[in-house]
């Protein structure tokens, strides 16, 4: 198989595990698993198996400037520790095809915010792809807020896609400064160290869990976060980060099919829509950008 395809069955499959993620978590919460608790389990044991890997390919985080690594540990407990705990926050409340659909505004939203940072140059067709992102986003807020589903639940999940949005804009130079693995071990370490303190002082770590929750939380960490990276990274060496970017539009797919095969989900007319639309704008935005300055995500989990 050449390299090419190999990278794009890397970056497809990185794609299906990050969907997963939110299957595992409403498993875990349907068996009483606090938010807390999941997220320092994750983070904890995909720390542990990333730095394992960082070791085998004989990386190291030594020698690095120490705000560098500061930095990839204050992302971890402060952006994507907060992030992630809306959109958990989120997905106990409505359902995991539509918080999943909802994240999925966070491409559109970093786009937008570069142009008006001048890190991208506002092209026609980046334009038309903002509008396009806009209306489906519209459309899933619209319907979530109008029918059946928890309104704090759609906010949560919506403000989630922001949270995601500030982490990657202010994470995009430690990309350069820091290897891939790295950065991810890094994350991952800040994240579990939040929620076990935060879990710790509060009281509100709870590991009396019976064992498909534990299955559920091991499938989040490694299936969700550890496979989910690792792939991905293997991907963007073959076939580079803008095209890793237009595959992921195969996460939201995969959790709203699994969400229905797995979780008994239905998923409206509207949300199916606004989720399409969302793809599509993904897609036109990866193929008009024209970055004045490169602007990749930052390598994690968009949960």
């Amino acid at each position: 198989m050449s390299a090419r395809r190999t990278g794009f069955a890397l970056c497809i499959g990185s794609a299906a595990a990050f969907g997963a993620l939110p299957i595992f978590g409403k498993v875990a919460f349907d068996h009483d698993v606090d938010v807390v608790t999941f997220l320092f389990i994750r983070f904890a044991i995909a720390s542990v198996v990333l730095w394992a890997l960082v070791a085998l390919r004989s990386q190291s985080a030594r020698g690095r400037q120490r705000r560098h690594i500061v930095s990839a540990l204050v992302m971890g407990a402060a952006g994507y520790g907060i992030q992630s705990t809306m959109y958990f926050l989120a997905l106990e409340r409505i359902d995991a095809s539509l918080s999943a659909l909802l994240l999925y505004a966070y491409p559109a939203m970093v786009t937008a915010a570069a142009i008006v940072l001048g890190r991208e140059q506002a092209t026609r067709w980046l334009l038309g792809a903002l509008v396009v992102a806009t209306v489906g986003t519209l459309l899933l807020l619209g319907d979530g807020l109008g029918g059946d589903a928890d309104t704090v639940g759609v906010l949560l999940g919506f403000a989630s896609a922001v949270g995601y949005t500030g982490y990657i804009l202010a994470g995009d130079t430690l990309v350069a400064s820091l290897p891939p693995l790295v950065l991810s071990a890094l994350v991952t370490a800040g994240g579990a160290s939040a929620f076990g303190i935060y879990g710790v002082t509060t009281g509100s770590l709870h590991f009396d869990l019976d064992a498909t929750a534990y299955l559920a939380v091991l499938g989040a960490a490694i299936i969700g976060t550890v496979v989910s990276v690792g792939t991905l990274l293997a991907g963007i060496e073959r076939i580079g980060a803008s095209m890793a970017s237009v595959l992921s539009t195969v996460e939201p797919a995969t959790t709203v099919l699994l969400a229905v095969l797995l979780l008994d989900e239905r998923a409206s007319a509207l949300q199916l829509l606004g989720g399409a639309l969302l793809i599509v704008a993904i897609v036109l935005c990866q193929r008009a950008r024209r970055p004045l300055v490169d602007l990749e995500p930052v390598p994690g989990v968009p949960a």
